[in-house]
């Protein structure tokens, strides 16, 4: 007869739960979109409900974590006078035109293009 232990407890679910969710945390740091700096987090739950006669307990394991957010990515975009928004200073003229690049807005003057 085993004496519950952490490692005993449900078989060893506890522990496997555990490094399930290290190996989440684990992926979350290496993710270059995450903060680098941000802290994550590993809750092990241990719930234990006696019966009525105080001689059977029913445990219950649980792990949640908390990871990091996606690190926010910041660009910019440009507004000419008639609403029209394009990835690059619309004043200045690009030095590889793309075709295939439509602008986002009401009317493209240049263009005739609505959106």
């Amino acid at each position: 007869m085993k004496q519950v232990t952490l490692q005993t407890l449900g078989g060893g679910a506890a522990i496997e739960k555990f490094e399930v969710e290290l190996q989440r945390v684990i992926d979350n740091m290496l993710d270059p979109n995450t903060l680098a700096t941000a802290s994550r987090e590993i809750v092990l739950k241990v719930t234990i409900k006696p019966d009525q006669n105080r001689q059977v307990g029913t445990v219950a394991i649980a792990t949640t974590c908390k990871l990091a957010s996606d690190a926010p990515f910041t660009t910019q975009l440009f507004v000419d006078k008639d609403g029209v928004a394009y990835t690059s200073d619309p004043r200045q003229e690009d030095l590889f035109e793309d075709s295939n690049i439509k602008p986002i807005g009401k009317k493209d003057p240049k263009e005739g293009v609505s959106k």
